[in-house]
């Protein structure tokens, strides 16, 4: 078998992944948390720089081709149930789902044959994982035939300026029409078979969150800001004479509550995109 071929299955998967709409929690998240990894549930604070460490994905496809010959088998979530099964399916058998051994295997291998320290999984859609590093370790893993880049994550400090804008903000009777709906000359219509699928802070807020068409939420996560609930209004807020008009007004959403200073961020993108493979929105 190809190799391409034995990376099939997992492709549609990738590219929803590319459909998932992240609020700007998950640069935040990364920004403020480079000094924290998740090590076993607990967060351990390290002085070293934390690097985003990616590995040979024809390693980790062998060692994936190899479980599955031992009887491994890709979880699937079944065509024939319901949409409501589908996403109880889907959040029942999330670690299932966000589990790739090949991963895993090679990860393992690497941080054990450095003994490296506060180590954790990115994702199972890009073979890589986050570390704190010091610099032995970075020219070690730099010299290893396994590595393929090694990104140090520094939080942008740096002053931008940015050129004025075209657009503006402009109301419709009691509604904020946002100036992002011109630029991208978005009409008012919808695609009613499709879901935005977002993964930011918990929805919490009394006004904007009744705007918005939920069609599932996890209700996880925490918000103190209102940010959520602003960034799925500015996405699909209803058209109704209150508040804002989204980019799609009243467009469906699956919306993944992130906790601040963790890494769910990346279990959360894992579960927005075997929904979106669970609905079939690859097929419309």
């Amino acid at each position: 078998m190809k190799l391409e071929d034995s990376m099939k299955p997992r492709l549609s998967v990738l590219s929803a992944a590319m459909l998932v709409i992240c609020g700007a929690i998950a640069s935040a998240v990364q920004a403020q948390n480079l000094k924290s990894q998740r090590l076993n549930d607990t967060l351990v604070q390290d002085a070293n720089p934390v690097y985003l460490v990616y590995m040979n994905p024809f390693k980790v496809q062998e060692y994936e081709q190899e479980a599955i010959n031992r009887g491994y088998v890709r979880p699937e979530v079944p065509s024939i149930i319901l949409d409501e099964e589908k996403i109880n399916y889907v959040m029942r058998n999330i670690k299932a789902f966000s589990y790739s051994p090949g991963v895993e295997r090679l990860k393992n291998e690497i941080t054990n044959n450095l003994s490296l320290r506060n180590v954790a999984k990115a994702a199972v859609m890009m073979p890589a994982f986050y570390a704190n590093l010091n610099q032995r370790e970075v020219d070690a893993l730099r010299n290893s035939n396994n590595i393929v880049s090694i990104d140090r994550l520094d939080p942008d400090e740096k002053a931008h300026t940015f050129s004025a804008p075209v657009y503006y903000d402009y109301f419709i009777g009691n509604e904020i029409v946002p100036w992002g709906k011109q630029a991208i000359k978005a009409d008012n219509s919808i695609t009613p078979n499709n879901y935005f699928f977002i993964a930011d802070a918990k929805l919490i807020h009394p006004k904007l969150s009744s705007e918005v068409n939920i069609a599932f939420t996890d209700d996880e996560g925490y918000d103190g800001t209102g940010h959520a609930a602003s960034v799925l209004a500015l996405a699909a807020a209803k058209s109704n004479n209150a508040y804002i008009r989204g980019i799609n007004p009243g467009q469906k959403i699956m919306h993944f509550g992130v906790q601040p200073y963790d890494w769910s961020i990346s279990d959360k993108i894992i579960a927005s995109a075997w929904m979106a493979e669970a609905f079939g929105v690859f097929r419309h």
